[in-house]
């Protein structure tokens, strides 16, 4: 009997403690989103990789966090903590975008699908060059 009571009051002891540390975690994931997207080329529609993805926050374009491009494109920031963020993409031969991200209590997950990016031009510009002077034999 004495026993039984024991690992009760031990059950009943752990299952509170469970509890307990669970909650921050909760609480902890309801205060942060993830953001989730894929780069592609507009043109060609291949997956852009290595690729550094950054969140600025809005007000003051302050560095909140950063995310680099997997192979086939895609890219995940996670632990975003609630607010307005300006979304940038950076890329050699690529125009940048721009587009503003919010996370909030009733969204904390932000599905961007794909982004595709507009290659800049590949030809180069023409060359100018000087005028020619023609000289008239005398």
């Amino acid at each position: 009997m004495k026993t039984s009571l024991l690992n009760r009051a031990l059950a009943i002891f752990s299952f509170f403690l469970l509890l307990a540390g669970a909650a921050p975690v909760q609480a902890q994931t309801l205060r942060h989103g993830t953001l989730t997207g894929k780069l592609l080329d507009a043109s060609t529609k291949e997956p852009i990789p290595n690729v550094t993805v950054v969140l600025l926050r809005a007000s003051d374009k302050a560095l909140i966090r950063t995310a680099i491009t997997r192979a086939d494109g895609t890219f995940e920031i996670s632990r975003v903590p609630f607010g307005q963020y300006s979304f940038r993409t950076t890329v050699l031969g690529y125009r940048a975008q721009y587009p503003a991200v919010a996370f909030h209590a009733k969204q904390t997950t932000v599905a961007m699908g794909k982004v595709a990016l507009q290659p800049l031009a590949t030809q180069p510009a023409p060359v100018p060059t000087a005028p020619r002077v023609l000289l008239a034999a005398r």
